[in-house]
């Protein structure tokens, strides 16, 4: 801790008396040893001590630290069954959000399986029709939109590779 911002944040911590003794005692032998740290003490001092005097002094009633006690340990414990509805209510939320989700991805999957939710029927239809194995002799379409079909001859000649040896 030689960082300024270190040393002014347990200066403050100091004088505010939020250390715990253990650490109090090491800050106070520390500020035997560095000046630095005795001086932000000291401004520390400087600044809040006005507000100290303005505020007259008031004994707390005995019963506070055992009324804080038994809040820390009954708390937790009375609001058991208020917690575990919360956790349900939680729970379940969290069900039911995973299940609309894989509904989701399920139809959205489907939907790019498919391409569509509803079959779409092809509107038309290509056939080739050939006169032996290796060429084509006619194309016919078919378009169901327009209710027509169409058949072309087709004069396909072979094509003839031209082959170079190197």
């Amino acid at each position: 801790m030689t960082d300024l911002s270190d040393i002014e944040a347990l200066a403050a911590d100091y004088v505010l008396g939020t250390l715990d003794p253990a650490e109090r005692t090491a800050v106070a032998a520390r500020r035997q040893r560095e000046p630095g740290l005795d001086g932000a003490i000291l401004a520390w001092e400087r600044r809040l001590g006005p507000l100290a005097e303005t505020v007259a002094p008031v004994a707390p009633p005995g019963d506070v630290f055992a009324n804080i006690q038994a809040r820390i340990t009954a708390g937790p414990l009375a609001d058991l069954a208020g917690l575990k509805r919360s956790r349900d209510r939680w729970r379940t939320g969290a069900l039911v959000a995973s299940a609309l989700a894989a509904a989701l991805v399920l139809a959205l999957g489907g939907l790019e399986y498919t391409g569509s939710l509803v079959p779409v029927t092809p509107q038309s239809y290509v056939a080739v029709l050939q006169k032996d194995g290796a060429s084509p002799a006619f194309l016919l379409s078919v378009d169901l939109t327009s209710r027509t079909l169409s058949v072309r001859r087709v004069a396909a000649a072979l094509a003839m590779a031209h082959y170079c040896s190197l």
